[in-house]
């Protein structure tokens, strides 16, 4: 299994990169900060809140996708930042593609994960 992640900062980027991503037979899991407090709980994200919310966020990558722990710290700074991450699970054939797709969309960073 491959892992894909792409960074995004444009709203109006990410919501294309994902349709685009679907019409391509591609699953993608959306995280962004409103996401992951939502799955913590949390209603209302305070500043109480951003140690447990990027603990929650590397936890998932970690977990769920199998993303490198050294990986996570980095990724961890750009969803404090408000970064919106789009993360694709594929093989290694599909992989180039889901860049590829997620480049043309305007994402500010794309990594693979073999």
């Amino acid at each position: 299994m491959t892992i894909v992640v792409g960074i995004f900062d444009n709203p109006k980027n990410l919501d294309e990169t994902i349709l685009n991503l679907a019409d391509q037979g591609f699953e993608d899991t959306v995280l962004d900060q409103s996401i992951v407090a939502q799955e913590m709980g949390v209603s209302r994200l305070g500043a109480e809140h951003k140690d447990a919310l990027l603990a929650s966020f590397k936890k998932h990558l970690l977990k769920d996708y199998h993303v490198p722990a050294e990986v996570t710290k980095g990724y961890a700074a750009s969803f404090f930042h408000d970064g919106k991450f789009v993360v694709v699970k594929t093989d290694g054939k599909g992989a180039g593609q889901a860049m590829e797709i997620m480049r043309r969309g305007g994402a500010s960073r794309v990594n693979r994960h073999d």
